[in-house]
């Protein structure tokens, strides 16, 4: 399989860390930049204070990984076509090909799944960056960038199997 940065993006709740874990398992040799999980390696993380520190962590090692003889996949969310950019060079500049993925599903079943998260968070402790159902729903209103030629990929329509399967097709 030659070497590639997989970018899958799309809102929280949309089955992106599902995925990840799924490709992970049947592709060797990949190397996973998680944005949800680089951001609670600050100690006391909080999305007001240190949401704009995330971006250039996950920029930083993204960098760092592309150096290496790695496919990569990154699970990380972007907000504007210049980030984009940023991405896809840094993928060609050191000889990855770029395949983005965006995940999508429709609103009110995001707004379900994460009532359900925030519930279950109340119950095992899960540290949360989103606080309410309110908070929630406002971030729905922040649309994540794609480009036109983007895959895109209704969770709610496919399972994340199916999902994973067609993006193995994606990057043969």
């Amino acid at each position: 399989m030659k070497k590639f940065l997989l970018h899958i993006s799309g809102p929280s709740c949309s089955g992106k860390t599902t995925l990840s874990k799924i490709l992970a398992e049947k592709i060797p040799d990949m190397f996973t930049v998680s944005s949800d999980k680089l951001k609670w390696q600050i100690s006391d993380y909080d999305r007001e204070r240190h949401g704009h520190l995330r971006k250039d962590i996950v920029f930083g090692l993204l960098e760092t990984v592309c150096k290496l003889p790695l496919s990569i996949l990154l699970d990380a969310p972007i907000f504007n076509e210049e980030d984009y950019k940023h991405i896809r060079q840094l993928a060609e500049t050191h000889g990855h090909e770029y395949v983005g993925v965006r995940l999508e599903t429709p609103h009110d079943i995001l707004i379900e799944r994460y009532t359900k998260r925030l519930a279950e968070s109340k119950v095992s402790g899960m540290k949360l960056s989103i606080k309410s159902v309110e908070q929630y729903q406002q971030l729905l209103g922040v649309e994540c960038y794609a480009p036109e030629h983007t895959a895109s990929f209704d969770t709610y329509e496919m399972n994340p199997e199916d999902i994973a399967n067609k993006i193995l097709e994606l990057l043969k």
